[in-house]
């Protein structure tokens, strides 16, 4: 389906599963997609980021997401702290994730996923980028796709800390040293 807002009347889908959306204007999810409570795979292709709504941490069918995500409308300390996790989350593509504890309190809410893609941008716009992105809590973790491009600059100091399980690794354009990475 191409379009440039979410459908109406597919959130009166209780028992779908599977929802597969392709549009290259939609900015938003809207809060009502949490009354797919069924669903287990959601995937919207699009060349835009999309804002998830808070309520996507009570999915808790959820195994696929795919979408260019950002990460800020997530942020909110009181919804992170007061959220429970996406326990059944194995396949999360891909997260704008910020270099900061807000970034980490996120990966705290997807504990078991086994395939993750981020792109990693700064810290709330500063082009002074340190600090670190500790993906080692994530202990099912198996494949990781990491991007940086152009979102950070190439002289920064952060370091990566991946988990020990992990098969498959794919880092692009980071312009990190082999030093910053454990």
């Amino acid at each position: 389906l191409m379009q440039k807002e979410f459908p109406s009347g597919v959130e009166s889908l209780p028992e779908l599963r599977y929802l597969a959306l392709r549009s290259d204007r939609m900015e938003f999810i809207p809060q009502s997609i949490a009354n797919l409570s069924n669903l287990e795979t959601f995937r919207l292709k699009s060349h835009e980021t999309v804002s998830l709504p808070d309520t996507i941490w009570n999915m808790k069918k959820l195994r696929v997401l795919c979408v260019w995500i950002c990460a800020r409308p997530l942020l909110n300390d009181d919804v992170l702290k007061s959220s429970s996790t996406l326990p059944n989350l194995d396949f999360l593509s891909t997260l704008i994730l910020p270099l900061s504890q807000a970034g980490e309190n996120i990966i705290r809410k997807i504990p078991h996923v086994r395939r993750l893609k981020i792109l990693v941008s700064d810290n709330e716009g500063a082009w002074e980028a340190t600090g670190s992105c500790n993906l080692s809590q994530l202990e099912s973790l198996e494949s990781l796709t990491v991007m940086g491009g152009f979102i950070l600059p190439w002289d920064h100091n952060i370091e990566y800390i991946f988990p020990s399980a992990l098969k498959k690794l794919s880092l692009s354009e980071l312009g990190l040293p082999w030093s910053k990475i454990s």
